[in-house]
């Protein structure tokens, strides 16, 4: 008598996923799978108010991948750090002048990193001031990420101490509303890994313009 072979049914489990080690693997969430290596590769959005417990932040977002795996927990590394669309439009008002750029630059860990920023001048920003801005900020933003590693960068990002920056240096040239990084994110595909990267300048000059009237700049 031919005897069955017996189908052995694996139960799914729930493993944590926690952050990497600088945030002291901060609880992220977790994922229902049969094995914790099938979680490999796969990534994870959590907003940054969840992580950090500050309402304040709650417009932006973290990318997690999950590239570390054991028994009892899932660990992952940030690959990007998103501002939600609604947010950016809020950002924008009207009878300001919008200025947004994408680029690529490379961490001090030879990283590639995809960075996108918006500009908002407190004024009606002549077009010298405005490309003036964008290659300042090009510039600030490229020495930025070649100083640090990407997991700083990262951090830096989270502290505001970027966006923070940016908007110093770029006062000098022209009154700003708003100075923001709206997506940070590792560059991962090949093709684009090949584009080229901007490069550090040492100096950058501002540029010399008539200062917005008064009526037109906020407190």
């Amino acid at each position: 008598m031919a005897t069955k072979a017996k189908l052995l049914i694996k139960k799914k489990i729930w493993v944590p996923i926690v952050g990497p080690e600088w945030s002291q693997e901060q609880y992220i969430g977790e994922t229902h799978v049969v094995e914790p290596k099938q979680a490999l590769g796969k990534t994870v959005v959590a907003s940054l108010a969840s992580l950090t417990g500050d309402s304040q932040k709650q417009q932006a977002n973290l990318k997690f991948v999950i590239n570390k795996v054991s028994a009892e927990k899932l660990g992952t590394d940030v690959v990007a750090y998103i501002l939600s669309p609604s947010s950016v439009k809020r950002l924008v008002r009207r009878s300001k002048k919008k200025m947004d750029d994408s680029f690529i630059a490379q961490s001090q860990d030879g990283k590639k990193v995809r960075l996108k920023y918006v500009l908002i001048a407190k004024g009606k920003a002549k077009g010298s001031v405005t490309a003036a801005l964008r290659r300042q900020a090009r510039e600030f933003l490229a020495k930025e990420t070649s100083s640090q590693s990407l997991d700083s960068l990262f951090q830096a990002l989270i502290q505001h101490r970027v966006q923070k920056g940016l908007s110093m240096a770029l006062k000098k040239t022209y009154p700003l509303a708003v100075a923001e990084l709206r997506w940070v994110e590792l560059v991962k595909d090949e093709k684009t890994r090949k584009s080229p990267v901007v490069q550090v300048a040492e100096v950058v000059e501002p540029v010399k313009e008539e200062q917005p009237p008064v009526a037109a700049v906020e407190a």
